[in-house]
């Protein structure tokens, strides 16, 4: 007997019935479980903490870490802090010591979740603070007599001026004049084979580029600061100022002027012998 039926039907073969059966079994809807009851955690049992004060949302992951706990936290906590809670707690505890200083309080669900919200008597509206302060005196200069030869604003002088004053030099224990040309952009002292100042001024290297209140000083020794009151780098070309010289600039030391008795001792000693005062 043939497999088919061949009664002026269309034959259907036992595969493509079975085929037909399996695609109406994957769309069939499945059938609903019944739910099941929430299972509530235990929140008396004792767990260890170690946990670092830490932002808000480091420390509930470490808290997380620690009693299998998921917090669920609003957005807005990243600028909050958590305080540190080490020992043996309970969860309840532990999250409760953890959220100290902050305007959130924790409800732990039946379902075994847990859920931050803003407590508003929690949140504290300080006081106005109006704060009043005056500008201490600093390091920066106002004015310079070493370009234009006459005290002139270092904003009205038409040239680079870098002003090292007494202030920076005492807290800086400047001892030579290199201490101070540190300070002084595109200047910096050489070697001087030991026994001279010999600055390089943008870029150039002399031994005449020194002057003490305005006057020529171009001795090649070693220069104290024990008397001066301010050190004075004129940067740029400054021929018609000061004559024969570096093109790079000038140092200019401004000495100390008479006023109160002030006395003031600083010793000093280094290798092979050497001793200052």
């Amino acid at each position: 007997m043939s497999n088919s039926l061949s009664s002026g039907r269309r034959s259907v073969t036992p595969f493509a019935a079975l085929f037909a059966l399996l695609v109406l079994w994957s769309l069939a809807a499945p059938a609903r479980l019944p739910a099941q009851a929430a299972v509530p955690r235990d929140t008396a049992t004792p767990h260890p903490f170690a946990i670092p004060a830490l932002s808000l949302p480091e420390a509930l992951a470490a808290f997380t870490a620690a009693s299998g706990w998921t917090v669920a936290a609003p957005r807005d906590i990243g600028g909050y802090q958590g305080t540190a809670v080490r020992g043996e707690l309970t969860p309840v505890a532990a999250l409760a010591a953890l959220l100290e200083g902050t305007p959130f309080v924790a409800e732990f669900r039946a379902d075994g979740s847990v859920a931050l919200r803003r407590d508003p008597a929690r949140v504290q509206d300080l006081a106005t603070l109006t704060v009043v302060a005056t500008r201490a005196p600093g390091y920066a200069a106002e004015e310079s007599q070493s370009a234009l030869r006459t005290p002139t604003p270092l904003r009205d002088t038409p040239q680079a001026v870098a002003v090292v004053g007494r202030a920076l030099i005492a807290d800086r224990a400047m001892q030579g004049l290199g201490d101070a040309l540190e300070f002084i952009p595109g200047a910096r002292m050489g070697q001087g084979e030991g026994n001279r100042d010999q600055p390089t001024l943008r870029g150039n290297g002399s031994t005449s580029a020194f002057f003490v209140d305005g006057m020529r000083d171009d001795m090649q020794y070693v220069r104290d600061l024990y008397n001066i009151e301010r050190v004075e780098g004129v940067m740029g070309a400054n021929a018609l100022s000061f004559g024969r010289g570096v093109s790079g600039g000038v140092i200019n030391r401004v000495t100390k002027r008479a006023g109160p008795v002030v006395r003031e001792g600083r010793p000093g000693g280094g290798s092979y012998g050497s001793k200052a005062t």
